[in-house]
């Protein structure tokens, strides 16, 4: 059994997430993950504007519970917080596993305190990285699948895919491996059974295509990508004190 599997095999036993690690790198010196040119031909920012809701949004629900699904997005937060994220983001570039593992309990805090939307741009170009299995592909998959449905658990489900973040060039996690993360976070059967059908394909293909326009708009080449209120962020791997100076602003 791998180390990987053995990690998740006690967090199923014990239901206990692994801590974060702490990344100070700069930025600047990490990798991104960088996106064909075959998916990024435009400059229309399109993936950074709101679509039609495909999943309306809930005031009435507590701030990490509202969220929307677009024709392309995942949103999560309040629609009038005073800070927006963008997040740019493939489920198994090891960059913005990182990243997202260093700012998630802030953001998360943030959310819930009415401060902050997430607009998720997912991407799956890291599917031929993934032996044929097409990992990206169907971790967005079961992502869309939970937003849609189960929304309130979006957020844990997209924070957990990162804690058990395969590495590139691996299998990636397997459905049942999927399944199993989401069934512990509490998503009801009915919506995990279906992750291998891959209903959202579609979806997929079209939050990639979207995604690739709107960092070509931006002069990005690839994942992550963080835009903070409209701005690009280029700084340290923790984007706190962008977060905070963007809420006092």
């Amino acid at each position: 059994m791998s180390t990987k599997t053995s990690n998740l095999a006690l967090w199923i036993a014990g239901g206990t997430v692994l801590a974060a690690a702490i990344f100070a790198a700069i930025w600047l010196t990490l990798p991104q993950a960088t996106s064909p040119a075959n998916n990024a031909t435009t400059s229309q920012p399109t993936s950074t504007a709101a679509t039609t809701p495909t999943t309306p949004p809930n005031p009435a629900l507590p701030a990490l519970e509202q969220v929307t699904v677009t024709d392309t997005l995942i949103q999560i937060g309040q629609a009038d917080a005073p800070v927006t994220v963008d997040s740019y983001l493939e489920f198994m570039c090891p960059t913005c596993g990182y990243l997202e593992r260093e700012n998630e309990p802030l953001m998360r805090q943030m959310i819930i305190d009415g401060q902050l939307r997430v607009n998720f741009h997912l991407m799956n170009f890291l599917d031929p990285a993934s032996e044929g299995t097409d990992y990206s592909t169907r971790a967005v998959n079961a992502t869309v699948e939970i937003a849609r449905r189960q929304g309130a658990l979006a957020w844990d489900f997209i924070a957990a895919l990162y804690e058990y973040q395969p590495d590139e060039f691996t299998p990636g996690l397997s459905d049942d491996d999927l399944t199993t993360i989401a069934t512990n976070l509490g998503v009801s059967p009915e919506i995990s059974s279906t992750f291998a059908d891959l209903n959202e394909a579609s979806w997929v293909t079209a939050s990639n295509m979207a995604a690739s326009d709107g960092l070509t708009a931006l002069g990005a080449t690839g994942t992550p990508t963080i835009v903070i209120n409209g701005r690009k962020w280029e700084g340290e791997v923790s984007f706190a004190d962008a977060l905070s100076a963007a809420a006092n602003g």
